[in-house]
């Protein structure tokens, strides 16, 4: 919260429940404004506006007018201009403890976000938390086409951002804050607002995810090998944006045998996971495999490999810990390795693990 009143100004953050109390003492009553900069602990994130696709300018803000200096409540509502904001970032708030009690890393201290008005696709391309290996020229030439999977880790953006802008003002997380109106206008089975907010935050759970992934290969690892790792990524997915026939339908996996197939499985397939089995139920609304998981598309299926093993002991926690490789025998063997005094839970992850290989 953002107050000023002629040349005098302060500011303050909301409290998990909405509440705010200002340091600074107002003769007269100031000017209240929401910036969209949000915290949770150590972990702090700004919500951009946009330009050019994807181009961070300056934090998101929406002005109260003059409110009282003494006490003041505000409801933002559907059709606000903050509302998706709002909605972004208590579900910003909400997976920092998610992580903690689950036993999953939390993302990178700092993340630009850039939040989108229009309906699209999400990323994670984590560009001022990473050293990206394939250069800005990658970016450059990127085509401003909006992946159809709304979880790639891909980043698209048009081909006029240049190497100054990718390094300060490039996202690390893009959201389509209009999917919310998306989902509650498509004639299928989200047909109410709850329920489209519900899968929007999902959406932002999963890129969430990613960036949790990201920090958990740094810390394993180190932060050059942690960059190589997320550019191995972020390149074969825009790789598969950019030739694919048909990247709408195609969209920035690819198919299983392509190159760098099995790291895009594991990546995104623990993102779908995280955001639709585990931290959905968070929202006191159940996502079962068998409806609104996309087990029957590659790499969405692979979340079901994950939910098996942690279904016969393997924690999270774990899971995560072994994911910083790029293949399926490296990641089963790193499982093995935590629980190697457990022959039984080591001979149930070499099978369900060879399994999903395969299937």
């Amino acid at each position: 919260m953002h107050f000023l009143t002629w040349f005098y100004w302060g500011s303050t953050y909301t409290d998990a429940n909405g509440y705010y109390e200002a340091k600074e003492s107002y003769i007269l009553d100031p000017i209240h404004t929401i910036y969209f900069t949000g915290r949770n602990g150590m972990n702090t994130w700004n919500f951009d506006r946009v330009t050019l696709g994807a181009v961070c300018l300056w934090v998101q803000k929406f002005c109260l007018g003059v409110q009282s200096k003494d006490n003041y409540d505000a409801t933002l509502n559907s059709g606000d201009g903050g509302w998706d904001a709002c909605i972004t970032n208590n579900a910003f708030y909400d997976y920092m403890t998610i992580c903690d009690n689950h036993g999953i890393t939390r993302p990178p201290v700092n993340l630009k976000v850039a939040l989108l008005e229009r309906a699209g696709s999400s990323s994670t391309p984590l560009l001022q938390n990473h050293l990206n290996t394939y250069g800005a020229g990658l970016f450059t030439g990127l085509v401003a086409i909006s992946i159809a999977f709304p979880g790639a880790a891909v980043v698209t953006v048009p081909a006029v951002l240049l190497e100054g802008v990718i390094a300060n003002a490039a996202p690390d997380i893009i959201l389509a804050g209009g999917n919310i109106e998306k989902y509650q206008t498509s004639n299928d089975w989200l047909l109410t607002e709850d329920k489209a907010v519900k899968q929007y935050t999902t959406n932002i759970w999963h890129e969430l995810t990613h960036s949790s992934h990201f920090q958990r290969v740094k810390l394993e690892k180190g932060y050059m090998n942690a960059s190589l790792y997320w550019s191995s990524l972020i390149g074969t997915e825009a790789g598969n944006a950019l030739t694919t026939t048909d990247p709408i339908l195609e969209g920035a996996y690819g198919s299983k045998g392509d190159s760098n197939w099995e790291q895009v499985a594991l990546c995104e397939g623990w993102a779908y996971y995280r955001s639709y089995i585990r931290m959905a139920n968070s929202l006191l609304y159940y996502w079962s495999p068998n409806n609104h998981l996309p087990t029957q598309d590659y790499p969405g299926y692979y979340a079901l490999m994950f939910n098996e093993l942690r279904s016969f002991g393997c924690s999270e926690t774990n899971i995560e810990k072994s994911l910083t490789v790029k293949t399926f025998s490296e990641f089963k063997q790193n499982l093995k390795n935590i629980y190697a005094d457990n022959q039984t839970v080591c001979t149930k992850i070499d099978q369900r693990i060879t399994y999903f290989y395969n299937k």
